[in-house]
């Protein structure tokens, strides 16, 4: 038996771990397992016909918000192609919707539901053949579930490189699929990431980006690999989700004394309104965290990310403004201004008559308006962030932005300003053009009045 292994993915840089456990699950089983990696971007018939050429017996698709539209549209291709192939969707994006995925693309054979390693397992012992059209199967604990490049790193050149040490997350956030009651927080003994970590390292990749949800949920379990990797000196960068309210006095000291460069950190502050941090399963202080985050951007030396969350409950354009100006203030190496998605088989899509959440009908299912934000307030929103990316994150401006917010009166109030000079004058904010920028920004300050066109 031959079983394809489907991963279409957002970029070329990025690669499917879910199908490479799906290999390594059945590697003692029969059946020759071949995995294919694709991007969304890519011409469909192209697609069903590099899997067409490889003959299989079961095609299996890696289905998650990114691809959903892309495989639902392959799929009947692939049947039309190879019809005796069993054809199976698997993943986030099927997993919560399951009925839902086969009324709507029939020519699905199988869905599994859940994690997902153990159900494959099943049904591949038992050749694809199944009384139930949608599967599940519970995992075993995350130590059973085998090293993800055990039978080599194939297909990887020139991608990041992910890795997971962790299951689940100990926090319950409403957006999030993380805090469901089935996604227990599960640890990898060190004494196997330890390992695996040299096996991935003995590859000299550039990135390496843990996936855990939270990897500091264990403080001294996550100083403990910290240490591991600043021991092995090399040229790869790290890159980990942590929680900024779990740092400890300990962990400043350690990161303090990293190489620079080695850790590339990103943190889900999402809101700093009170309200809202209740409302969606965070009720931390904000000024707990907010003295975590200095610190933690005051070395230097850790590239900072800092993640906001647009479109969640009771966080309106005024308390959205102030949390970006804080999150502003705290000068972090990158910011990231998201917009809420109301997922399939979370709490805040089972709530979300309750917050007037209008959303889209198909991935990735951004909201579109709520209570609390219309939809001019989100377009202004996604305007913010465009320019956030092209004119603080690029860094091209530090010095000038940061002279023309005390004359505006913070950040968000001077992008709100330089977003209507761009659609007064026509400019195409999504331009990366360092110098069609610098152009910009010196019209915007000639037409307001306000500032010296010299800077």
């Amino acid at each position: 038996m031959k079983i394809v292994l489907i991963g279409i993915n957002a970029r070329y840089t990025h690669s499917n771990p879910a199908i490479r456990y799906l290999r390594e699950m059945v590697a003692d089983l029969p059946a020759e397992t071949v995995i294919r990696e694709f991007t969304i971007n890519m011409d469909i018939l192209s697609i069903a016909d590099s899997i067409r050429k490889e003959k299989p017996d079961a095609v299996i698709f890696s289905v998650y918000i990114w691809n959903a539209p892309l495989v639902r549209k392959l799929i009947p291709v692939i049947r039309l192609l190879i019809p005796d192939a069993c054809i199976t969707a698997g993943g986030p994006e099927v997993s919560f919707c399951a009925e839902e995925w086969i009324r709507e693309v029939p020519e699905t054979d199988i869905v599994i539901t859940g994690p997902g390693e153990a159900a494959f397992r099943e049904l591949v012992k038992n050749g694809f053949i199944s009384a139930d059209t949608i599967i599940s199967k519970e995992n075993p604990p995350f130590a059973e579930i085998p090293f993800l490049y055990k039978s080599g790193f194939d297909g990887l050149e020139n991608r990041y490189i992910y890795y997971e040490s962790s299951r689940g997350c100990p926090f319950s956030c409403i957006y999030c699929l993380s805090s469901r009651g089935d996604h227990c927080l599960d640890f990898r003994p060190l004494d196997m990431v330890f390992p695996e970590l040299d096996s991935i390292l003995s590859k000299n990749p550039s990135l390496v980006k843990f996936v855990d949800r939270s990897f500091n949920a264990d403080p001294s379990r996550a100083r403990a690999i910290w240490r591991y990797l600043a021991e092995k000196n090399t040229g790869t960068q790290f890159h980990c989700e942590i929680h900024p309210l779990l740092l400890e006095d300990e962990d400043f000291t350690i990161l303090s004394a990293m190489p620079e460069g080695l850790f590339q950190f990103e943190a889900g502050v999402q809101s700093t309104n009170k309200a809202t941090l209740g409302e969606i399963g965070r009720p931390v202080p904000w000024e707990k965290i907010e003295d975590n985050l200095k610190r933690l951007v005051s070395i230097k030396n850790i590239h900072t990310h800092l993640d906001l969350v647009a479109g969640l409950p009771f966080d309106d354009r005024d308390s959205f403004a102030q949390a970006f100006d804080r999150i502003m203030m705290l000068k972090p190496d990158h910011i990231q201004l998201g917009f809420l998605k109301v997922l399939h088989g979370t709490a805040l899509r089972e709530k979300a008559e309750n917050y007037g959440l209008i959303y889209e009908p198909f991935p990735p299912y951004e909201i579109l308006c709520n209570k609390w934000l219309s939809a001019d307030d989100l377009r202004l929103l996604r305007h913010i962030e465009q320019l956030t990316e092209t004119l603080i994150n690029s860094h091209f401006f530090d010095n000038e932005l940061s002279l023309m917010t005390s004359v505006q009166g913070g950040w968000f109030s001077l992008l709100t300003a330089i977003s209507s000079y761009c659609e007064q004058t026509g400019f195409d904010i999504l331009t990366k053009n360092r110098q069609k920028l610098e152009v910009m920004i010196q019209g915007f300050k000639s037409a307001s009045g306000k500032y010296s066109v010299s800077g």
